[in-house]
């Protein structure tokens, strides 16, 4: 069954196979579940109070070629990985593991990343004056 919809969360939920064209090309040809799993939103986050710890737990992960961000000297986040990776790595390097999150990107947010350069309709973005400009002009029209 063919079904084309802008309910990307139905969509979500429904759909096994997806199609998706933009600008007469085709983009994606793919299951759900694939176009999920290899987005680049899905990402595990780990946090520590063991901050050396984690350091050698960065560098394993960059080893096996995932991409390791830093964003505090007690949390990663991992893209590429699942959890079990990630928590398996914490283990090796016996780093006790406050939190482990998995987060996974919505079809929505997939969707939008993949058709951003085939988009055949955008909205005109408007330039909002700085605040010093808006006080300016509401400055002069109170003189005359």
């Amino acid at each position: 069954m063919l079904l084309s919809s802008h309910l990307m969360s139905e969509m979500q939920l429904t759909a096994d196979h997806l199609v998706i064209i933009g600008r007469g090309e085709l983009i994606a040809d793919t299951s759900m579940a694939d176009l999920i799993r290899n987005n680049e939103g899905n990402t595990v986050t780990v946090r520590s109070p063991e901050t050396r710890g984690l350091g050698a737990v960065a560098e394993q992960l960059r080893a096996a070629f995932h991409d390791v961000r830093r964003p505090s000297p007690y949390e990663l986040v991992v893209r590429g990985a699942a959890p079990e990776q990630v928590g398996d790595a914490c283990f090796r390097h016996r780093v006790p593991v406050h939190r482990l999150q998995s987060s996974e990107a919505s079809l929505e947010n997939v969707y939008m990343e993949l058709t951003a350069g085939a988009a055949e309709y955008a909205a005109p973005v408007e330039r909002v004056p700085e605040a010093g400009a808006l006080m300016e002009q509401k400055a002069k029209v109170g003189q005359s």
